[in-house]
Parts: structure tokens; C-alpha cells; sequence
């Protein structure tokens, strides 16, 4: 259909010592450019200017939140 969607994914802050299996070690961003989308990684204050940018364009925005 040529439809664009801006997916929006929060990922909490980890430390290295955190129990995270290695299937889940990646980050969603560079899944999502290895699968060719476009990407952007914001913190939760760059919400907004992260979408505004997006639109338009398919686009994973990666919202890390602080921990």
C-alpha cells in the first residue's frame, strides 16, 4: 500500500551486569537498519523532534530511557 508507520520503542537503560539472554542483546535500532529501515535514537526528551523528523519515511525511533 506504501503506507509509512514510525514505530516508537522505549528500551530502559541496562547496566552489563544485567540478566539479558543474547537473543535480546541487540539493540531494536540496528535490528531494524539491518532489515533496511531508517533509524533514530533519542533519549526521552527527543521524542518529538525524533517524530517530526520521521515523518514521511517509514522509522523505527528508539527511545532509551534513563535509568
Amino acid at each position: 500500500s506504501g503506507a509509512k508507520v514510525i514505530f516508537v520503542v522505549t528500551r530502559p537503560a541496562l547496566s552489563a551486569d544485567a540478566p539479558i539472554s543474547p537473543q535480546l542483546a541487540g539493540s531494536p535500532a540496528d535490528i531494524a537498519r539491518a532489515l533496511g529501515l531508517n533509524t533514530l535514537r533519542v533519549g526521552p526528551n527527543g521524542v518529538g523532534d525524533a517524530v517530526a523528523r520521521a515523518r514521511g519515511t517509514t522509522t523505527l525511533i528508539e527511545v532509551t530511557l534513563e535509568g
